[in-house]
């Protein structure tokens, strides 16, 4: 805890924001289009807040690694928050709050639909998307929205991604790995977003247009092939094996618990 409130000590109590904008944020000026924003300097003036806001749109969900703990850094479009948990718990938080799902009955969820065992599994709700950089449970792990990203550099052995408010992420994945995974989460959204849409669309209406996402050349190339007739399954087909995978889970919990205090065998 004392080293928790040093790294704060540098900067005077009421220059912290809970929520500054970014442009009150030095290291966000200092970052540009070869250099990701310095997430530790540009956490130094927030204040921390004990949780994030699911009903605005998010752009990327940041680790910051104290010498104690971990919490996240939450970018929206112009704001940011500091929040005391760490990314997995509030991508959990965010599927409970805006979709009412489980994570990992979720993912069970997904890989059965799509086919596919899921390594890096996308969140996807009505409203938009997000995928991980690496493991769920990794603390170095970010979660970014594809569909604000307008611009990957190399640099160096990294990737540099640039978001539409000018936030720049550095990670150390390729620019294909960075596609694939923007990929599997547009899909996902669409899937979400379909769940939820009263009125079908044309069939040949294009995925970035269907989902509203930002229009850059990387979104471009990413969902040039993709119209929404090709969004896996039909309408519906999420929720229903949802409740599926919800009902076995169930099932297979009870008997576990049965197993181990009655010691009946199934």
């Amino acid at each position: 805890m004392d080293r928790e409130k040093k790294h704060h000590r540098r900067i005077p109590p009421e220059q912290l924001a809970y929520r500054p904008q970014l442009e009150d944020l030095p290291a966000f000026h200092v970052a540009n289009e070869q250099s990701a924003v310095d997430i530790l300097e540009l956490s130094k003036r927030i204040r921390l807040s004990a949780s994030a806001d699911f009903f605005e749109e998010i752009y990327a969900i940041i680790p910051v690694v104290w010498p104690t703990r971990t919490v996240s850094c939450i970018v929206y479009r112009t704001t940011v928050l500091l929040v005391e948990k760490e990314p997995f718990q509030i991508i959990k938080q965010l599927l409970e709050t805006l979709e009412y799902l489980n994570f990992t009955i979720y993912k069970r969820t997904l890989e059965r639909l799509l086919h596919a065992k899921q390594r890096l599994t996308p969140v996807g709700t009505k409203n938009f998307s997000l995928f991980p950089t690496g493991g769920a449970l990794r603390a170095d792990t970010c979660w970014i929205n594809p569909g604000r990203i307008y611009a990957l550099h190399t640099r160096h052995m990294d990737t540099i991604i640039c978001l539409d408010n000018l936030f720049t992420v550095r990670n150390s994945r390729n620019k294909k790995s960075i596609r694939k995974n923007m990929e599997k989460a547009f899909l996902t959204h669409a899937l979400m977003k379909r769940e939820h849409d009263y009125n079908t669309p044309k069939l040949n209406i294009s995925l970035l247009e269907y989902l509203g996402v930002t229009s850059s050349y990387e979104t471009r190339e990413v969902l040039k092939k993709f119209q929404f007739q090709h969004i896996p399954n039909y309408q519906h087909a999420f929720l229903k094996l949802y409740r599926e995978v919800q009902q076995e889970q169930i099932i297979k919990e009870t008997r576990r618990q049965l197993t181990k205090e009655w010691n009946i065998e199934y």
